[in-house]
């Protein structure tokens, strides 16, 4: 499944990784637990040495996880978050 909005890169040259079949993973971050699938993989191939700038891939994601309490009726409350990713910027080292 591509991305609406496909990510660019300076200085580099990449190679996308076809994903078939999303998978369903379970991860743990900031010590709590998650499910999680990869959507796109890239493999970038630098041009040169030096800071490589990585703009974002302009993706809102929603979603709900347990909170931990209880409603006066025994059933679980959710939070909802809502994350943008942010640009970065890759130290390339000689080759």
């Amino acid at each position: 499944m591509p991305l609406p909005y496909q990510p660019s890169y300076t200085n580099c040259t990449s190679d996308r990784i076809e994903i078939e079949k999303l998978a369903v993973k379970n991860i743990t971050y900031k010590n709590r637990e998650f499910r999680a699938t990869t959507w796109q993989q890239d493999v970038l191939k630098p041009k040169k040495k030096g800071f490589i700038h990585i703009a974002p891939v302009q993706m809102e994601i929603e979603f709900k996880y347990l909170s931990g309490t209880y409603d006066i009726f025994g059933k679980p409350i959710y939070d909802t978050k809502t994350i943008q990713v942010t640009s970065k910027e890759v130290r390339v080292p000689v080759l």
